[in-house]
């Protein structure tokens, strides 16, 4: 139930990237102190991934406001392409290759 509460959250446009961070940051902190029950859930898979990947998408359409957004690669950007990039990251170490090619066939 955890990780589709946290799935829930993380699609949710309309609330804060910090919510929907912090509600990401939960599952990652399990996947790293006990990756195998978020291994073995199904909801990994079927709800936790495309949750983060729905999040890859969503970036910036309007061409004056991307064109004023100043990169900055030394500090972690809290957008949400940022956050799910880095989240797919750490999780894909946690749970190995196998899991997360699994995850995103």
């Amino acid at each position: 139930k955890l990780l589709n509460v946290t799935s829930q959250v993380a699609q949710q446009k309309n609330f804060e990237d910090g919510t929907r961070s912090a509600a990401i940051e939960v599952v990652l902190s399990l996947s790293a102190s006990m990756p195998a029950p978020i291994r073995k859930a199904a909801e990994t898979k079927t709800i936790f991934f495309p949750a983060l990947t729905k999040m890859l998408m969503e970036v910036t359409e309007d061409d004056a406001e991307w064109q004023a957004e100043v990169e900055d690669h030394d500090k972690l950007s809290s957008n949400p392409v940022s956050t799910a990039s880095s989240s797919i990251q750490r999780l894909s170490e946690d749970l190995g290759e196998k899991t997360t090619l699994a995850c995103c066939q």
